[in-house]
Order: structure tokens, then C-alpha cells, then sequence
């Protein structure tokens, strides 16, 4: 194994410069990126997104984000993709990490939002303004199990421009799979019903087949140092295995 810290602080023989070199032109495109470290994907990582990407319902592995938590899942879903200015409309229940994120974090910058019964349909059109960039769904929601519907959300969003995001932890891809249903976005506190084992704390997000969402996703996941390590990825796909035993019974 071979690690490559930055060049600030480590000096790399020239030799394997010389020997990388090649491999790293070819994977990346530029010389630069010999320095690259772990917030960004490994090779490894990549493989062990594309063994779940069937599964979570993304169609390139590059769709899907392995993230340090629950709560950061939803983090990316909305910071990287919503500005200053814009409004989120989200269930009257939900995660507190959730409503932390948008209440007293996102608040301070300039994203507002408002809480509604997602399962009224009326009072979500009536909390629309035209600033409303994203209705962000928890069904069922922690921890009155609200349900809400997804597709007919989804319809209203897309009506006025904008994304549905949906937290599918309780129900997971097994049970339910949001982005046929209309979704943009999907997010998942990975430390639950999927890790399954108690063993690792873990978020997934997941985007529909929007280049543009994954790639402002990708920069907040490297900037933030958001990415999930390897061996907690490890743990994540060894607890999907089972994941239909548990869930049946």
C-alpha cells in the first residue's frame, strides 16, 4: 500500500512519482490529483457503490454517496443544492437532526423553510412562495410515523420547479423505493435498518439521474470531508446483505 499525503507535509521519492505517474494520468486526467486523499472516493469505494446502486435505484454509482452519518445525508441533500434565499417546505414531524440542519443551521444563512402536514395536500400548496426550491419528505416520519405521498408531493413540486428530497429510513429500498415514485433525491441514515448491526454511523444519498445535483454534491462530499471511510463502507454493504432477513421478519 502506498499512501499519499499532501505535499505540504510529506516528501514523495521520485521514483514513485515516476511509476504512478502513469496510472494516475489515466484515472484522473491530471498530475495533480497524486495527492489526492481519502474525502475522495477510492477506487474500492466506488466498487462497493456500484454493488448497491440496483438496490438504491440509482442507474451510475457516481448517483450515490456514502456520507459520516444520517444526518449529514440530509445535510448534503439540501446544502448542496439550495442557496441563499430559498425556501423548503418539510413535514410539521420530522428527525431533530433534520430540523436542527434547516432551523438553526441553514436559517442562519438565509434558507427558510415551513412545516406543514405533508399528508394535507392543501396546506402544502397553501405554504408555497415563490422562493420554495425543495419539499423535503420524511415518510414514515420519526417518531409519530406520519405518512405522506410521495408521488402526489412529487407532482406539486415539479409543478413549480422544485426538487423533491425524500428520507427513506424506516421503510428502506426493500420496503420502498422513492425515486420511482417522482423523487429527486433520496437520503437514508445508513446507521439503522440497513447498517443493521450496530457496528458503524453511516448516511446514504441518492440522486435520480441529475448530473448536475451529483456534481454540486460532490463538491460539498470533498470539501466538507463528508465521505464515508472505507471500512465503515464495508460494514454498510455487509449489513445490506441481510437486510431483507430483518426487514421480513
Amino acid at each position: 500500500m502506498i499512501y499519499l499525503d499532501n505535499n505540504a507535509t510529506t516528501k514523495i521519492d521520485e521514483k514513485v512519482l515516476e511509476e504512478m505517474l502513469p496510472y494516475l494520468k489515466e484515472e484522473y486526467a491530471n498530475a495533480s490529483s497524486m495527492y489526492e486523499f481519502a474525502r475522495k472516493p477510492s477506487n474500492a469505494l466506488k466498487v462497493a457503490r456500484a454493488q448497491v446502486q440496483d438496490f438504491l435505484g440509482a442507474k451510475d454509482e457516481k448517483e450515490i454517496y456514502f456520507t459520516s452519518c444520517g444526518s449529514e445525508s440530509a445535510n448534503m441533500a439540501i446544502k448542496g443544492v439550495l442557496k441563499k434565499g430559498d425556501h423548503i417546505i418539510m413535514s410539521d414531524d420530522i428527525y431533530g437532526g433534520t430540523h436542527r440542519i434547516v432551523n438553526d443551521v441553514f436559517g442562519k444563512y438565509g434558507i427558510a423553510h415551513t412545516s406543514v402536514d405533508l399528508a394535507d395536500l392543501d396546506a402544502v400548496k397553501a405554504a408555497i412562495t415563490p422562493d420554495t426550491k425543495m419539499i423535503f419528505i420524511e415518510t414514515p416520519t420519526n417518531p409519530v410515523m406520519k405518512v405522506a405521498d410521495i408521488q402526489e408531493l412529487a407532482k406539486i413540486a415539479k409543478s413549480i420547479g422544485a426538487l423533491t428530497v425524500v428520507d427513506n429510513t424506516f421503510l428502506t429500498p426493500y420496503f420502498q423505493k422513492p425515486l420511482s415514485l417522482g423523487a429527486d433525491i433520496v437520503t437514508h441514515s445508513s446507521t439503522k435498518y440497513l447498517g443493521g448491526h450496530n457496528d458503524t454511523i453511516s448516511g446514504i444519498v441518492v440522486v435520480k439521474d441529475n448530473e448536475e445535483i451529483v456534481n454540486k454534491i460532490r463538491v460539498h462530499m470533498k470539501s466538507h470531508g463528508s465521505q464515508l471511510a472505507p471500512m465503515d463502507s464495508w460494514l454498510l454493504l455487509r449489513g445490506i446483505k441481510t437486510l431483507h432477513l430483518r426487514m421480513e421478519r
